[in-house]
């Protein structure tokens, strides 16, 4: 029987993150399927687009309402019915989204083995991130090969009893997705376009930091109190802020709010992938409750302050490489404050936590030679 891989992401971030991996699948001569489930749209297809990958879509299923068992529910469907149509023979999913949930659930439903990308990861706390701590989990007891991004990754799922024959570490393939970017130079023309002439001379000529915020722990009183540390800390220093700003109409439609008519705050659209590596190396330090931003801060040896109270990458806090303030506006503006002041922004530690950049490589190797799949033919 010859394989048939289906890959399935619906977001931005899965998409950086499968990408390496389906480009060195291909490379290999492996048969695989993207297919984009449409939780995220725009920005999901800016990350094909960048890196020159074809797809299968089920774009515009969804309604602007997101409650997420409908969600659930309309994806399982959708992916169901395309894994019945096409006769796949495994299929891989990345990190703890709903899409890779629905996935991973539907696959098992229909025995085929799952590779689940970016395994392992635990905050400890079920509600935090919500709804991705509790959907990682289950997204364990149903896959067949875990490709760990650290140690620590593959530790925790050891402690929960995974066989560890069915455990891999690879490294991250955020870190290749940025290693295949930096190889490709960057076109100033529509970095200008995207963020406009005069706001690109402003950070071009002023120190800056990358904001971004999104997470569905930290609306309410929680946004409110990081955009009034922003606001206290732009009123403060000379270091402006660039907040690409969540298309999640809550967090935009606060974000607008709070921030707009603030001198130093700049609110842009989310960037195209490409526009967020610029930013990434070009800013001093980061403010985010991004799990991404976490794993790519250092490839840039950048510093990241993590809006968050638990983070399941342990290794960005150990490494030195980042640091969990919370959401308190207090706690919040000491720290910015505190590092706008270091003049070095230098780490430490100068070894990136999250690998070498060719995790994929690794991850490609594990899913062609394991030897529960040999009976299937490339």
């Amino acid at each position: 029987m010859k394989r048939n891989i289906l890959m399935v992401a619906g977001t931005r971030p899965e998409a950086i993150k499968l990408a390496p991996i389906y480009l060195s699948l291909r490379k290999r001569g492996i048969k695989v399927s993207y297919l984009h489930t449409g939780q995220h749209t725009e920005l999901h297809s800016q990350v094909l687009n960048f890196f020159g990958i074809d797809c299968l879509t089920t774009a515009g299923l969804f309604s602007k309402k997101r409650d997420l068992s409908s969600l659930c529910s309309k994806l399982m469907a959708a992916i169901n019915k395309e894994i019945t149509n096409n006769k796949y023979t495994e299929i891989i999913v990345q990190g703890d989204t709903a899409s890779a949930f629905c996935a991973a659930t539907v696959g098992f439903l229909n025995k085929l083995p799952v590779f689940h990308v970016e395994a392992g990861l635990r905050s400890g706390s079920i509600g935090e991130p919500f709804p991705e701590e509790a959907l990682r989990r289950m997204i364990s007891i149903t896959t067949k090969i875990h490709l760990c991004p650290t140690v620590e990754a593959s530790e925790n799922l050891i402690r929960e009893g995974v066989d560890r024959t069915k455990i891999y570490v690879t490294g991250n393939t955020v870190v290749d997705a940025v290693r295949l970017a930096n190889e490709r130079k960057i076109d100033k023309t529509a970095l200008s376009n995207e963020l406009g002439s005069e706001l690109l001379y402003t950070l071009l000529t002023n120190p800056f930091i990358l904001s971004t915020i999104h997470r569905r722990e930290n609306h309410g009183s929680r946004l409110d109190q990081i955009c009034d540390a922003l606001i206290s800390f732009s009123r403060q220093s000379k270091t402006h802020i660039l907040c690409p700003v969540h298309p999640n109409p809550e967090v935009r439609t606060r974000l607008m709010e709070k921030l707009y008519s603030e001198d130093r705050i700049h609110l842009v659209p989310a960037l195209s992938y490409p526009s967020m590596i610029w930013a990434l190396s070009s800013c001093k330090f980061i403010v985010s409750d991004s799990g991404g931003l976490q794993e790519e801060a250092p490839s840039f040896h950048k510093h990241i302050l993590i809006l968050r109270n638990q983070t399941e990458r342990p290794e960005i806090v150990t490494s030195g490489f980042g640091e969990l303030v919370g959401t308190n506006t207090n706690n919040v503006l000491k720290a910015m404050s505190q590092k706008d002041k270091d003049i070095t922004q230098k780490n430490p530690v100068t070894e990136n936590p999250f690998g070498d950049g060719f995790a994929s490589d690794r991850i490609c190797e594990v899913i062609i030679n394991h030897p529960t799949l040999q009976n299937l033919k490339h």
